[in-house]
């Protein structure tokens, strides 16, 4: 009985051409020369560009890093809680938004983002979110890693909305409700919890003045939190 012939088998690649012999278990590819000096090159072109980009991702977070400690040193020379004056001069003239130098200074004066910062996003409206979040879930999320460098801002408000959800049940059974005194035509408020600027704020309490003078009473949430304690 003679030899079976040979079959000849192609990949679904087309520049990849496969060779199997029935009569052994040897196959091989029928790839050119030019065909890996295109990989090869393809190879190091990407991780070329990996690496630079890196390196650039690594140094501007450096850089942030950098500007955050110069605005907390600012914001320690500077803010005087009784005269303003100078504080205001300072977010005038620098080169950042006013809105921008209130997230910076809240991030700064965080300890917790600070000592976990190279363990943190970069972005500074991801990490003025986190300056919302109880020391203690801000740890706890960061050591299970559930927010890293590579963590988005809508997943870090998700993770920070997910707690402010558990408080909020364990507030609730906490107290008790029917103790709960609700006092028509009164505002509860809370103006360090809305990224506002001092102009804004100016303004928004120039509205309070105005509600007030129609019989509102307007709460303000540190004055409420003095009278709890």
């Amino acid at each position: 009985m003679g030899s079976r012939p040979k079959t000849e088998e192609y990949s679904s690649f087309s520049k990849y051409k496969v060779k199997s012999s029935m009569s052994n278990d040897v196959s091989s590819k029928d790839v050119s020369s030019k065909d890996v000096g295109c990989l090869d090159t393809e190879k190091v072109r990407l991780e070329n560009n990996v690496i630079k980009t890196n390196n650039l991702i690594g140094s501007v977070k450096k850089s942030n890093k950098k500007l955050f400690d110069q605005v907390k040193k600012s914001y320690s020379d500077l803010y005087d809680e009784n005269d303003k004056k100078v504080w205001k001069k300072y977010k005038v003239l620098v080169d950042l938004d006013e809105s921008t130098v209130n997230k910076i200074v809240k991030i700064v004066t965080n300890d917790t983002i600070m000592r976990f910062y190279d363990h943190l996003p970069g972005s500074w409206g991801t990490l003025s979110v986190l300056t919302t979040m109880d020391e203690n879930n801000l740890v706890e999320v960061i050591e299970e890693g559930r927010i890293t460098p590579t963590s988005t801002k809508s997943s870090v408000m998700k993770i920070r909305d997910e707690y402010k959800d558990k408080e909020s049940g364990s507030d609730d059974k906490s107290k008790d409700k029917e103790s709960t005194e609700w006092v028509v035509n009164q505002l509860w408020i809370n103006l360090d919890e809305l990224d506002v600027s001092d102009e804004d704020r100016s303004k928004i309490q120039s509205m309070f003045d105005e509600l007030k003078g129609y019989g509102f009473t307007i709460i303000n949430d540190k004055e409420s939190q003095s009278d709890d304690s």
